[in-house]
């Protein structure tokens, strides 16, 4: 996954190379995030019984 665009503010205003920098991002799963922060504790923040983002804390 490339961000570095998104990083630097940098406005990208080729339609191409914007489609190209969307499809390059990748969601990651519970079990994707999970393999970063082994030894973490995870929370799951919920909207309406729905999963919208994973906290790690402790672990390090």
């Amino acid at each position: 996954m490339n961000v570095g665009n998104v990083r630097s503010g940098k406005k990208v205003t080729n339609p191409e190379n914007a489609k190209k920098m969307i499809n390059s991002i990748k969601l990651l799963s519970k079990k994707d995030f999970m393999n970063f922060f082994p030894d973490a504790s995870l929370y799951e923040e919920k909207f309406w019984g729905l999963t919208k983002s994973f906290i790690v804390y402790g672990g390090w």
